[in-house]
């Protein structure tokens, strides 16, 4: 079939099953060419979100579980007894799945390795990887503050709102102006689908007291 009845296909799928392919796709050739998102910055205007969270640990634990659930798998299997070709399928399956969840989970981290949200031209530069990306006005920010994770959202309450942390839970909220001038639009992406509608960013950072300390100074400049 030709390449134009692919794309046709394609572009049949939701936008954010797009972006969500768009994303792993990055996610995987991370993997394997080591490739990372820099951002050309000041140190005095960098945010964190590695350093003292639990994603590192959590990344090392996910890895060996990948990795043990392949033999325990393969038992299993050998112990229900089933027909050669059944096993055959379901060893394949299994030992695929395990690589690529191994392969996402080095990607995510290599992306996320040397990004860091920013402050740039008064815009505030948020880099989650290849997971979420934003660019918000200072103008444009309503209130900023610590938040409590036992406030968070239930699911499926959350709608306008975007939570950008590796893992661990957020620790400041940002709430955003419901308009704002033509000339300083907000832009977020997440899993590389544009969402027009967020005015709640709960975020993650190493330092809270360091980004809330930095607006606060360039507010008050």
């Amino acid at each position: 079939m030709s390449k134009k009845f692919w794309l046709a296909s394609y572009e049949l799928f939701p936008a954010e099953f797009r972006g969500w392919i768009r994303s792993f796709l990055q996610i995987q050739k991370a993997c394997w060419r080591n490739s990372s998102i820099t951002l050309e910055t000041t140190k005095t205007n960098e945010f964190t979100y590695l350093k003292n969270g639990m994603y590192s640990s959590l990344f090392a634990i996910a890895v060996v579980s990948c990795l043990g659930e392949i033999p325990f798998s393969l038992l299993l299997v050998n112990l229900l007894k089933l027909n050669p070709s059944t096993s055959n399928i379901i060893h394949l399956v299994t030992i695929l799945a395990a690589i690529l969840t191994i392969t996402s989970l080095i990607g995510d981290k290599r992306l996320m390795g040397k990004a860091v949200h920013t402050i740039e031209n008064n815009i505030l530069v948020l880099q989650l990887g290849a997971r979420a990306k934003a660019k918000i006005p200072l103008c444009a920010i309503a209130q900023v503050a610590l938040f409590d994770p036992r406030n968070m959202p239930l699911l499926g309450s959350n709608i306008g709102s975007i939570k950008i942390t590796p893992f661990d839970s957020p620790n400041i909220i940002l709430q955003l102006k419901p308009t704002i001038d033509q000339g300083n639009q907000i832009y977020f992406e997440e899993f590389s689908s544009i969402r027009p509608d967020i005015r709640t960013v709960y975020l993650y950072v190493d330092s809270p007291a360091k980004l809330l300390n930095a607006l606060a100074a360039i507010e008050s400049a």
